[in-house]
């Protein structure tokens, strides 16, 4: 006999109402467990830059088991941002807002809450630009930049086409991104370290931010969230044209030939050394 839940998910009111406000409020009364640990601060916000599994860290924090020990909603927000973020009013108290790809001057302008806490993920530049290109080109939805960007990558061989995402990423202020935020002193999450044990990742993140979620169900959640069951691949097996294309750190070295490399180098200065990815 199918369960409450299952009726309930097929039926048509459901379809139709899955992406408005009233709806969330419902499937979180009727899905979600009863929050047993409220978070100590009255916002979190998750900064990072694009390709750094954003959609896979945000995820986390609308885990059923997340919100259970912090009490917190999830404000999606997914402008592009970063040059062109602007922020006058604040975001609603007892939210995650996630995600806000901005650099730290334009996030330490947010109103915010007292209680609060902030971290940003950032990623090995070279491998950012062979995930853009990779995006780009083939797997991302068509919209801004995207949708600028395929067609001319379309027309460019693979070297000027990586030569003209690096000019993109300088242009969005990508690599500004990444070098604010490493000055600033803040909390700075690599995504390397996420994709080499998304376990250790997930523990860290989630101590970080003072979340006392017990280890079976800590291991349930990390269980939940391993590469494997959001690629339906092994790490380390490409699919140029899955949004999870490799998921492997270091790729850059297969990928970029010397007058690339040097190419990037000559935009972005000191940035892998400051990252500390040299």
């Amino acid at each position: 006999m199918p369960s409450l839940k299952n009726i309930i998910v097929k039926s048509p009111v459901y379809l139709s109402l899955r992406k408005t406000a009233v709806f969330k409020g419902a499937r979180k009364f009727l899905f979600y467990p009863r929050v047993t640990s409220k978070s100590g601060f009255d916002n979190v916000y998750y900064c990072c830059v694009q390709k750094t599994a954003s959609q896979w860290i945000r995820r986390i924090f609308e885990d059923p088991t997340v919100y259970k020990y912090t009490g917190l909603d999830v404000v999606p927000y997914e402008h592009l941002g970063l040059n062109e973020a602007v922020f006058d009013q604040p975001f609603p108290v007892g939210k995650v807002v996630a995600h806000l790809y901005v650099g730290f001057d334009t996030y330490d302008s947010i109103p915010k809450p007292r209680k609060s806490r902030a971290f940003f993920v950032t990623r090995d530049p070279r491998d950012a630009v062979v995930s853009w290109y990779y995006s780009a080109k083939y797997s991302h939805i068509p919209v801004y930049p995207m949708d600028e960007m395929r067609p001319k990558l379309a027309e460019l061989d693979f070297d000027d086409g990586m030569k003209y995402v690096v000019d993109k990423l300088s242009a969005f202020g990508y690599f500004d991104a990444q070098r604010s935020w490493q000055e600033s002193g803040e909390k700075v999450f690599r995504y390397e370290d996420l994709a080499e044990d998304h376990a250790g990742f997930i523990e860290q993140l989630l101590s970080f931010l003072e979340v006392p979620i017990p280890a079976e169900e800590l291991q349930s959640l990390c269980d939940r969230f391993a590469f494997e069951n959001f690629s339906g691949r092994k790490r380390g097996e490409e699919n140029k044209f899955s949004h999870y294309r490799k998921g492997q750190p270091g790729d850059w070295k297969e990928q970029m030939s010397d007058d690339v490399y040097d190419y990037f180098a000559r935009e972005t200065g000191d940035l892998v050394k400051l990252l500390g990815y040299d």
